[in-house]
This record gives structure tokens, sequence and C-alpha cells, in this order.
């Protein structure tokens, strides 16, 4: 007790010396002692003292002090730093920056002075503050409590709190927060940060307790090249901006809002949701961006009302990990009125499924990944819709996969990939699901595949005669059975172009093998004499990037059949698997494909050149000499080859 004493004689002391030669402008520091009926403490003033401006100084507080009011003379007047000792141990000391009582509410007070250099309370155990300053935070305020803070100018240094004021919370409004500075609460909630006049570029946290409002800036929040972090344990309700550039994280609860309401989002998610804590109403809520994305969205669970981009990209870079899009939830990529933006062109992987009622809706194409598990039924619950111009190379142009995590009898669901909007007479749906017969082609490029991917006969080269084995009855079709699923025809004796063989998704290889066996037998063979020729053919997997597709090359002759069946077995050395999965590896459908060489000649595929090839012909010409030419040297072409053969 009396060392405290002496202290605060000491600096009252030193103090009066130096105001006697003070100008005519002056900070004001008053010390208002805490009224305890003169047991210990007596009502009063402790301390009154003018500062020169900027002057820095050291209180040292006796265990009565109860309240600080720091005061200047004028507008104009910059205030040092100030290091507050001592103090009471029974009861908070409360600093104000203005007259009167501290400011528990949320409402701003009187600015005080210009520039301020803050102050030092970590000594006090139980200090609080509140204020406004009429300049600019050039120096940190260190604080156990803290409520509301107004800066009307800019935040230039760190303001950290061991713990939020209770009523009107921790709060922070200024003109601008620059890189210099950082908010930080170590406990309790931050209330919202706010800037009315320029951006946030530097980091807030709420290390143990929630953003309740939210941080909201006038301009940008963050740079390209120095995002911020925005940090919170338990709830983040809103950050808003014209364009963020953020690192955003909630470790065990939702952020409700985000919206970059005139530019871009660059930075990074991570949450429980994106959805309002504790309430119902999903209208409002979600990711609103207005340009392009470039995002790492991690959600431990899901996405429950709105994902929006308008006049931008979903970026090649970006990717998306969550577990739904809820039901009734939307995702949508969208083109602004003048026609910018509309691509989803990086991935997005849901550990669940599309919910019911939801939307999934691109303006212009799809060209990353967009992938489901499964739920043990469907993994799509409703619709995917995709707007491009099919024309224009839009569309689907890359890939979905449907039971990514390869959920037993898994499928697909009553949802429909859809092309075209609403109402639209040329609006189409892949059908049949889910070995639709659409070729890529016809819809940007590129696939739907579910797990395990099935080969799809229509996007083959050449081409395939077949969709879907079962329905055709070439399922399970044995080796000494007759049928095939393509052809190719060449001149006798010249082998002709290999197959490339595509799937409805990505396919890998497992080992430095072959992973496929081919074998052969003559057209007219209907007995079950098929030859392993495996060792005198080759494969290019993924030709020309085609991630769906494996080349098969080799001695392909006219006049025969060749089986090709790919080894789907994972436990084997040399396999084929469906890649992109989101779960262990597994093999492509066991599905061969069977290609018929015929004989240019041969017009009625027979596998027999005779007569009824020439009147084939006379029915309908075709050139068979490969000259682009229909004309009568074809004619003489078939009749020679039919009268070579024997078969005339």
């Amino acid at each position: 007790m009396h060392t405290r004493v002496m202290r605060s004689i000491v600096v009252l002391c030193a103090c009066s010396a130096a105001s006697s030669a003070m100008a005519q402008d002056w900070v004001h520091v008053e010390v208002i002692r805490q009224d305890g009926g003169c047991a210990p403490c007596c009502s009063g003033t402790e301390l009154s003292i003018d500062l020169d401006p900027a002057e820095d100084h050291t209180f040292a507080l006796s265990s009565c002090a109860r309240r600080v009011n720091i005061t200047t003379s004028s507008s104009t007047v910059d205030i040092g730093r100030f290091t507050f000792t001592g103090g009471p141990g029974a009861f908070p000391l409360d600093i104000v920056l203005g007259t009167g009582a501290l400011n528990q509410s949320d409402s701003p007070t009187t600015a005080v002075g210009d520039d301020w250099e803050g102050f030092d309370a970590t000594d006090i155990d139980d200090a609080r503050f509140a204020g406004r300053i009429g300049g600019s935070l050039t120096g940190s305020i260190l604080v156990p409590e803290m409520f509301r803070f107004d800066v009307d100018g800019a935040v230039q240094a760190p303001i950290h709190a061991g713990y939020s004021g209770n009523g009107g919370g921790f709060v922070v409004e200024a003109g601008a927060i620059t890189s210099s500075g950082w908010i930080m609460v170590d406990s309790g909630n931050l209330k919202r940060v706010r800037t009315d006049a320029g951006g946030i570029y530097a980091s807030i946290t709420a290390s143990a307790g929630s953003i309740s409002e939210g941080v909201f800036a006038s301009t940008d929040i963050g740079t390209t090249t120095s995002p911020i972090s925005i940090t919170a344990a338990n709830f983040i309700d809103t950050v808003q901006g014209d364009n963020i550039y953020a690192d955003i994280e909630v470790a065990s609860g939702d952020v409700a809002l985000i919206d970059a309401s005139d530019g871009i989002f660059e930075g990074s998610v991570d949450a429980v949701n994106i959805s309002r804590q504790y309430h119902n109403d999903y209208g409002t809520e979600g990711f609103f961006v207005y340009g392009d994305v470039d995002i790492q969205l991690t959600l431990s669970n899901s996405i429950r009302d709105h994902f929006v981009v308008t006049g931008g990209d979903f970026a090649s870079s970006s990717q998306i990990h969550v577990k739904h899009l809820a039901d009734a939830a939307e995702l949508k990529i969208k083109k602004d009125g003048s026609g910018v933006g509309g691509s989803l062109l990086g991935d997005m992987y849901f550990s669940g499924v599309l919910g019911a009622q939801s939307l999934i809706e691109i303006d212009r194409s799809l060209a990353g990944t967009l992938s489901f598990d499964g739920d043990g039924t469907n993994s799509l619950k409703d619709d995917i819709s995709i707007l491009g111009d099919l024309g224009a190379g839009e569309g689907l142009t890359g890939q979905v996969i449907l039971n990514a995590d390869a959920t037993a009898d898994e499928a697909w669901g009553p949802g429909l990939v859809k092309f075209g909007a609403d109402n639209d007479p040329s609006q189409f749906s892949l059908l049949p699901v889910p070995y639709y017969d659409n070729k890529s082609s016809t819809v940007g490029g590129g696939a739907v595949g579910l797990v395990p991917y099935y080969c799809h006969y229509k996007d083959c080269a050449p081409v395939g005669t077949k969709v879907n084995e079962a329905a055709d009855g070439l399922d399970g079709l044995g080796a000494c059975q007759q049928g095939f699923h393509a052809l190719r025809k060449g001149s006798m004796g010249n082998p002709v172009d290999g197959p490339t063989i595509r799937h409805y998704g990505p396919i890998g290889q497992a080992g430095t093998g072959k992973p496929f066996t081919v074998k052969e037998k003559a057209i007219t063979d209907t007995t079950c004499n098929w030859t392993d020729v495996t060792s005198g053919f080759t494969h290019t997997l993924h030709p020309g990037g085609d991630e769906r597709a494996i080349k098969i090359s080799g001695p392909f002759m006219p006049g025969y059949d060749y089986l090709i069946e790919p080894k789907v077995d994972s436990g084997g050395s040399d396999y084929l698997y469906c890649a992109g999965l989101t779960t262990t590896t597994v093999g492509l459908h066991d599905d061969d494909f069977r290609l018929r060489v015929y004989v240019l000649q041969d017009l009625t595929l027979s596998g027999d050149l005779a007569a009824d090839d020439i009147d084939a012909w006379i029915d309908d010409p075709v050139d068979t000499t490969l000259d682009g030419i229909v004309d009568n040297a074809d004619l003489v072409d078939v009749i020679e080859a039919v009268a070579d053969s024997g078969g005339g």
C-alpha cells in the first residue's frame, strides 16, 4: 500500500514541474478514487495533471484508483503513449478516453484529440477501456477488458484485449484499419469491427469466442499480396467488403454470410456450415461474390443456403470440400448482365449427396470436377443445370463423379443433368441414366460417371453400337458367343487403327504392365477358337490428354474379330481403376470391347466376299477405293475382290 502511494506522489510532483512549462495545448489525465467510505478508500481525485501533446508517461496508480479520464484541450492535440501500473485489486479500473463514466453501451462517445500512441494496462488484472479518438491510433492498446473504441482516422497499431466487455461487447469502428494494426480478444466475443472510409488490412481474432455481428469494410478486406486472417472459435456472422482477400476460420461453428459486394474473393474458408447459427431463416445467408472466386472452402458439414458467384468464374485453382449441398440450398455460377463469368473451372467435392429440392446452376461451363459421394441410395436427389452455349464450347466440358466413395449398389438418383434453361424448347437431359447414350461431343466434351465407371461405347472410336450391355443383351457375353460393340473396315492384308476406348469417368492404371488382354479369331469362325495375341499389342493411357480413355495399338487385321478385356481386379498387379475417387482404389466396371474388322468390299458384313456384295454395291454405291469419289472404279474394286477370294 505505502509503496503504491509513494509512487503516485513522485509522479504527481514530476508532472507538476512539467506543467509549469506547458504550451497552450495540453493532454489532461485525471484519476478518480473509489468511494469506499474511507474504509479503506475515500472518494475524490487522486491525480489531475496536464501533459504536453504527444508526451509519453507512466502512471503508478494506487489501490483506490477507480477511473482514469483522458481528455485534450482541442481536437488537434496528439496524445502520447501511457503505461498504467499498480491499481486496484478489489474492483475494476476504468480507463476512459473522454469525460465521465466508462461507456458500456454500443454507441460512440465524443471524440478526443487527434492521434494517439495508445496505452498498456496489462499490469492491472482488471482494467476496462472505452472511448473515441479524433485521429488515428498510432500505438498499441493492451488492456484486459475492452468495450467500444472508435477511431475517426485509421487503426495503425494492435488492439489486444484479454476479454470482451459485457453489454456493448467488444466493438471497434474506424475510418480504416491498416496492415500495421490488428484486433484480438483472448476470451469472449468480438461483437463488430467496421470501417467507414477505408479498408481492413490487418487480422481480426476472437480466440475463444465469436465475431457475433461481423467484419464490415467500406472498401476492401486484405489485398491479393497480403490477405488477412479472420478467426473465431465459435461463430462468425458476416464478412463484408468490396473485394475480400482473407483466410476465414471458425474452429467449431458456422459462418453465416460472406459478401464481396463489388469484387472478388481470394482466400480460404474453414468452418462447420455456411449458415446462420441457431436460426432457421436461411433466406439471406450464404456466400455471395460479384466477381471471380479463388477459394479453398472446407466445411465439416454443409452449405445450407446459398453459394452464388455472379459476373465471375470459380477459378481453376479453387476447391470445395464439404459434406452436403443441403436440401433446398443453391449453388450458382452466373454471368452478369454483360455476359461476364459463369464458369465452374475448379473442383467441388461433396462427401454427401446433392440434397432434395436443391439447385446447381452454371451459366456457362462446368469445366472442373463436381464430385458427390453416396448415401446408400442416391447421389443426385435433384438437378444440375448447365445453361452454356454448346456451340461455343461451353456446357459440360469437365467431369461429374457420382458415388465417389464407391458405396455398394449406389444409384444415380432422381436428379438429372440438364442443358439449357427450363421451358427452353432446346433443353435436354442426359438419358437414360446412368449409362446415357449422349456423346460427350454433344454436351461439351465432358461426362458424368457413376462409380464403378462403365465403358461409354458411344464415345469410343470407332463408335460403339451398344450403350448398356445388360439392356442390349451383351452383358456377360461368353467368349464363344457371337457379337461385337463396334466395327472398322480396311483393305485386305493391311492393319487398321486400333480402338480408343472411353469411359464415363477418369481412369488410372495400377502397375506398369498391360492392363488388358487381346484375343482374335476369324469372323467366319463361329466356334470358340480365340487366340490370345496380347503380346503383339501395346496401349496408351490418356491419349491426347483424355483422362477417360485408353488406346489399344497393334496389328488389327481385316477379316478378324477382336476381344479386348480390361483387367479390373484391384487385387491384381496390373489393372485399370476409377480415378478421382475419395476412397480406396476401385476397379472399372468389367466391360469388354469387341471389335470386328471387315474387309472394305464386304458390304454385307458377312465375313466372306461373295456375289451378294456386288449386288449390295449396286443397291447402295460406296467408296471402297478410299479416293473420296463414288464411281464405277469402286464397283470394279468389289468385283475384283470377290473374284480374288473365289467367292464369285
